[in-house]
C-alpha cells in the first residue's frame, strides 16, 4: 500500500505556538488554502482516498481534498496528534513560566524523548504507532486487501515525526514537518510496519 503522510493545514494556534495535541483546534484561511492547493497534486499521484485524523483540523483538510477529487474520506481516531498532557494548549512563553526555559526551548526546537516528557502526561511513542498501525489494520479490515493501493493520509506533526523516527532509527528526528508536505511511506499488513520510500519530502 502506497501511502502520502501529510500534516494538516495551517491553524491559528500553529500560528501562536501553541501545542495542539488533542485539543480540536479548526483550520484557518491559509490552512484552507493549503489544503486545496495539494488537490492537483494528489490527483497526480492517482491516490483512492483519504484516511483521516477525527480532529477536525485534519478532517476538514482532508474533506476539502476528496471533494473536489470525488473521493471517499476514512476518520479515524488513532491518527490523532499526540497527546501533550499538561503542556497542550500552552505557548512557549507559558511553558517557560510553568517548566522553566529550557524545557520550553527544547520542545520548539527538537523532539523530546519519552523519558523527557512522561512527566508531563505526555503519551509515549509507542502507543502514538501502536494506534496508527491499527488505524490501517482497522480499514484494511473494513474495506479488503486490495480495494487501495494509493492513499493520502492526513494526521498530525508529531505522528509523521514518530513514523519517521521509527523508520529511519533517527532519534531524535530534528527536521520540522511542514503543513502540507508530503512523506511518501508504505504499509506492510503482515509485518505491521511503515517505511519511508524516499525520505526527501514532497511539497
Amino acid at each position: 500500500m502506497e501511502l502520502y503522510f501529510f500534516r494538516h493545514g495551517e491553524t491559528d494556534w500553529n500560528v501562536e505556538g501553541r501545542i495542539q495535541g488533542h485539543v480540536d483546534v479548526p483550520l484557518n484561511d491559509k490552512g484552507r488554502g493549503q489544503a486545496r492547493s495539494l488537490v492537483p497534486i494528489l490527483k497526480k499521484l492517482g491516490i483512492q482516498a483519504l484516511l483521516s485524523s477525527d480532529l477536525c483540523r485534519a478532517s476538514e483538510t482532508a474533506e476539502l481534498i476528496a471533494k473536489p477529487l470525488g473521493l471517499p474520506v476514512h476518520v479515524s481516531e488513532g491518527l490523532r496528534e499526540v497527546h501533550f498532557g499538561r503542556i497542550q494548549g500552552l505557548n512557549r512563553e507559558e511553558m517557560a513560566t510553568q517548566f522553566g526555559f529550557t524545557f520550553a526551548r527544547d520542545v520548539m526546537a527538537r523532539t523530546l524523548s519519552d523519558a523527557e516528557l512522561v512527566q508531563y502526561g505526555t503519551e509515549t511513542s509507542e502507543k502514538v504507532i501502536n494506534r496508527v498501525t491499527h488505524a490501517f489494520i482497522d480499514l484494511l479490515a473494513k474495506h479488503g486487501q486490495g480495494q487501495y493501493q494509493k492513499l493520502a493520509v492526513v494526521t498530525h506533526g508529531g505522528v509523521i515525526r514518530r513514523l519517521i523516527i521509527q523508520a529511519t532509527k533517527d532519534d531524535p528526528f530534528y527536521s520540522a514537518i511542514p503543513n502540507g508536505t508530503l512523506y511518501p511511506m508504505t504499509f506492510s499488513s503482515t509485518e505491521k510496519k511503515f517505511q519511508l520510500r524516499n525520505f526527501v519530502p514532497w511539497g
